[in-house]
């Protein structure tokens, strides 16, 4: 485990979730509201509720971040990291059932399918990276 997998594992999975704990007056101010929580729920800090659409709470943020930074070696770790700090906070939600997922009938079906999808692409970006 490298500090860059741990950081991303930190992001997509849960955020600076100590922050309210430690700096109560600083955590609730807007935009940084947002980096108390999960990536995937970054729209629920922005927006101020309990949002959760399609896009964000999918595997499709990890996805898009890691074709765009997936040249750079150095960061092939962060994203594995974040694929997999994803997939963890899609299945808490899956199992939770604390987000209604917008414009889904399953919600719990879509976010295990896409946390599988997250966990299937931090292992290509590890395998990959253990070819090099």
């Amino acid at each position: 485990l490298t500090l860059g997998m741990a950081t991303g594992v930190l992001v997509g999975a849960s955020g600076l979730f100590w922050l309210p704990q430690v700096a109560p007056g600083l955590s609730s101010t807007f935009g940084i509201e947002m980096l108390t929580r999960g990536m995937p729920s970054w729209g629920a800090g922005i927006l101020g509720s309990n949002f959760a659409n399609p896009f964000t709470f999918s595997a499709a943020l990890p996805f898009l971040l890691s074709m765009v930074f997936l040249g750079f070696k150095k960061l092939k770790n962060l994203l594995a990291g974040l694929s997999l700090g994803v997939a963890g906070h899609l299945l808490f939600h899956a199992f939770t059932n604390i987000v209604d997922v917008k414009m889904m009938a399953f919600d719990s079906a879509w976010l295990g399918i896409n946390a599988l999808l997250a966990v299937a692409m931090a292992s290509l970006i590890l395998r990959k990276d253990s070819k090099e």
